[in-house]
Protein backbone atom coordinates (compact mmCIF):
# COMPACT_ATOMS: atom_id res chain seq x y z
CA UNK A 1 0.00 0.00 0.00
CA UNK A 2 1.33 3.42 -1.09
CA UNK A 3 1.15 5.38 2.80
CA UNK A 4 2.32 8.24 1.36
CA UNK A 5 -0.84 9.37 -0.27
CA UNK A 6 1.07 10.12 -3.34
CA UNK A 7 0.46 8.15 -6.54
CA UNK A 8 2.78 6.05 -8.50
CA UNK A 9 1.18 6.70 -11.72
CA UNK A 10 3.38 7.25 -15.06
CA UNK A 11 2.28 9.18 -18.33
CA UNK A 12 4.22 8.82 -21.06
CA UNK A 13 3.96 11.68 -23.58
CA UNK A 14 5.36 12.79 -26.32
CA UNK A 15 5.20 12.99 -30.28
CA UNK A 16 3.83 10.25 -32.71
CA UNK A 17 6.37 7.24 -32.94
CA UNK A 18 8.38 8.77 -30.01
CA UNK A 19 8.42 4.72 -28.52
CA UNK A 20 5.37 5.34 -26.11
CA UNK A 21 3.41 2.51 -27.20
CA UNK A 22 6.53 0.30 -27.37
CA UNK A 23 7.49 1.20 -23.80
CA UNK A 24 4.37 0.26 -22.21
CA UNK A 25 4.17 -2.88 -24.03
CA UNK A 26 7.95 -3.64 -22.76
CA UNK A 27 6.49 -2.26 -18.92
CA UNK A 28 3.34 -4.58 -19.50
CA UNK A 29 5.79 -7.87 -20.11
CA UNK A 30 7.55 -7.11 -17.51
CA UNK A 31 4.17 -7.39 -14.99
CA UNK A 32 3.50 -3.83 -14.42
CA UNK A 33 -0.01 -2.04 -14.71
CA UNK A 34 -0.58 -0.36 -18.37
CA UNK A 35 -3.23 1.46 -19.79
CA UNK A 36 -3.04 2.24 -23.56
CA UNK A 37 -3.21 5.18 -25.26
CA UNK A 38 -7.43 5.90 -25.34
CA UNK A 39 -7.51 7.43 -28.80
CA UNK A 40 -5.93 4.54 -29.98
CA UNK A 41 -8.05 1.96 -28.09
CA UNK A 42 -11.63 3.69 -29.08
CA UNK A 43 -10.67 4.26 -33.02
CA UNK A 44 -9.73 0.42 -32.93
CA UNK A 45 -13.12 -0.04 -32.11
CA UNK A 46 -14.50 1.84 -33.90
CA UNK A 47 -12.92 0.39 -37.01
CA UNK A 48 -13.85 -2.90 -35.84
CA UNK A 49 -17.53 -1.72 -36.13
CA UNK A 50 -16.95 -0.67 -39.88
CA UNK A 51 -16.39 3.08 -39.52
CA UNK A 52 -13.35 4.28 -41.34
CA UNK A 53 -11.01 6.98 -40.03
CA UNK A 54 -12.61 9.78 -41.56
CA UNK A 55 -15.81 9.30 -40.23
CA UNK A 56 -14.47 8.59 -36.65
CA UNK A 57 -12.13 11.93 -36.69
CA UNK A 58 -14.93 14.02 -38.86
CA UNK A 59 -15.60 16.23 -35.95
CA UNK A 60 -12.39 17.10 -33.15
CA UNK A 61 -14.08 18.64 -31.15
CA UNK A 62 -17.03 15.72 -30.75
CA UNK A 63 -14.03 13.46 -30.72
CA UNK A 64 -11.36 15.01 -27.91
CA UNK A 65 -14.64 15.12 -25.69
CA UNK A 66 -15.36 11.16 -26.19
CA UNK A 67 -11.51 11.00 -25.54
CA UNK A 68 -11.38 12.60 -22.32
CA UNK A 69 -14.17 11.05 -20.79
CA UNK A 70 -12.52 7.42 -21.78
CA UNK A 71 -9.91 8.89 -20.02
CA UNK A 72 -11.53 10.08 -17.07
CA UNK A 73 -13.56 6.81 -16.82
CA UNK A 74 -9.61 4.95 -17.13
CA UNK A 75 -7.88 6.97 -14.38
CA UNK A 76 -11.11 6.29 -12.05
CA UNK A 77 -10.64 2.38 -12.02
CA UNK A 78 -6.74 2.55 -11.74
CA UNK A 79 -5.16 1.20 -8.89
CA UNK A 80 -4.44 3.74 -6.24
CA UNK A 81 -1.76 2.02 -4.52
CA UNK A 82 -0.35 0.17 -7.69
CA UNK A 83 2.45 1.47 -9.97
CA UNK A 84 1.00 2.90 -13.10
CA UNK A 85 2.00 3.56 -16.52
CA UNK A 86 -0.42 5.46 -19.00
CA UNK A 87 0.31 5.78 -22.45
CA UNK A 88 -1.53 9.57 -22.64
CA UNK A 89 -2.95 10.55 -20.42
CA UNK A 90 -5.59 13.40 -19.40
CA UNK A 91 -2.72 16.18 -19.34
CA UNK A 92 -2.41 15.80 -22.91
CA UNK A 93 -6.29 16.21 -23.08
CA UNK A 94 -4.97 19.78 -22.54
CA UNK A 95 -3.26 20.82 -25.46
CA UNK A 96 -5.79 18.86 -27.47
CA UNK A 97 -8.61 20.90 -26.07
CA UNK A 98 -6.76 23.76 -27.34
CA UNK A 99 -5.69 22.56 -30.22
CA UNK A 100 -9.57 22.38 -31.36
CA UNK A 101 -10.72 25.96 -29.65
CA UNK A 102 -11.68 24.43 -27.17
CA UNK A 103 -11.45 25.42 -23.48
CA UNK A 104 -9.36 23.02 -21.30
CA UNK A 105 -11.09 24.14 -18.24
CA UNK A 106 -13.50 20.54 -18.68
CA UNK A 107 -10.06 18.94 -18.17
CA UNK A 108 -8.78 20.78 -15.17
CA UNK A 109 -11.74 20.83 -13.47
CA UNK A 110 -11.12 17.11 -12.92
CA UNK A 111 -7.60 17.23 -11.68
CA UNK A 112 -8.95 20.17 -9.36
CA UNK A 113 -11.92 18.08 -7.98
CA UNK A 114 -9.98 14.68 -7.95
CA UNK A 115 -6.03 15.34 -6.68
CA UNK A 116 -4.86 18.26 -4.34
CA UNK A 117 -1.27 17.49 -5.91
CA UNK A 118 -0.16 16.60 -9.15
CA UNK A 119 3.26 15.83 -10.56
CA UNK A 120 3.91 17.27 -14.28
CA UNK A 121 7.58 16.48 -15.61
Amino acid sequence: MNKSNKLNWYVLTGGPSSGKTTLIKELKKLGYIVFLEAARVFIDKEIAKGKILKEIRNNETEFQKKILKIKIKTEKIAPKNKIVFFDRAIPDSIAYYQTCGLNPKEVLKFYKKKFTERYFF
